[in-house]
């Protein structure tokens, strides 16, 4: 895959990764705006020292993941404002695995955070679900922790 190429090996399935959402699908949407925001920062950084090892390198992916979040988020928000509640919830809860039953917003609106992307059943089954999480891509813009692994 070219993003390997451009990439260096590393980088490429932890920023994957990151693109993904709660169903594991990957937005081409993120990834342009990943390169783009990536592209700005390696032409601010280039002229003072040059990367030789790869076009890209992994610094610039790492700090632009920031910038996705908040942009992907603010698609989500003005597509599907009926998710307010869910974002306003994610928010207060704060850290991500976390019980389901901190979740304290309609179940027609958590099923349709699943739907989008923005929760993923991290144990329990989609009608009795024990734990959520929130993946990376939305994590960051929701301010949101980490409790254990990633």
């Amino acid at each position: 895959m070219i993003f390997r190429w451009i990439c260096g090996y590393t980088p490429y399935n932890w920023v994957w990764r990151r693109l993904a959402d709660g169903n594991g699908d990957h937005s081409p949407r993120s990834l342009v705006r990943l390169f783009d925001r990536v592209l700005e920062r390696e032409r601010g950084w280039y002229p003072a020292s040059p990367y030789e090892r790869s076009l890209i390198r992994p610094r610039a992916l790492v700090e632009s993941l920031d910038d996705i979040s908040d942009q992907e988020m603010a698609s989500l928000e003005e597509e599907f404002a009926e998710l307010v509640p869910l974002f306003d919830a994610l928010r207060e809860i704060g850290r991500t695995p976390f019980p389901a039953g901190e979740l304290a917003v309609d179940s027609d609106v958590v099923s349709l955070g699943l739907e989008v992307g923005l929760l993923h059943i991290d144990s329990g089954t989609r009608d009795e679900a024990e734990r959520y999480r929130v993946p990376e891509l939305h994590r960051k813009a929701l301010r949101m922790g980490r409790k254990g692994q990633a």
